[in-house]
């Protein structure tokens, strides 16, 4: 049985840690900064898949928005890994 709530279970240890600790090991990609907007995505993908049925919906807007996050992302990384390896 597979009700999608694990995500929100992850989001909810992922909001506790960086307040205590600083870092997040739950979910990938949530931090304090966008903590609500990735809870709200992941809801609204809930409710589309389990309350209206819809699976893999995504606006076009959404879908941009999340490759220039990706792309600022992966220069931080490899900005660190420069500094590190």
């Amino acid at each position: 049985m597979n009700s999608g709530l694990m995500n929100f279970y992850l989001l909810y240890y992922a909001w506790d840690e960086p307040e205590e600790i600083g870092v997040n090991y739950y979910f990938d990609g949530a931090d304090l900064d966008n903590m609500e907007e990735v809870l709200k995505k992941e809801a609204k993908k809930w409710i589309e898949k389990y309350v209206n049925g819809k699976e893999g919906i995504e606006t076009e807007q959404e879908s941009a928005e999340e490759k220039v996050k990706d792309k600022a992302n992966n220069k931080i990384q490899s900005w660190w890994k420069k500094l590190w390896f």
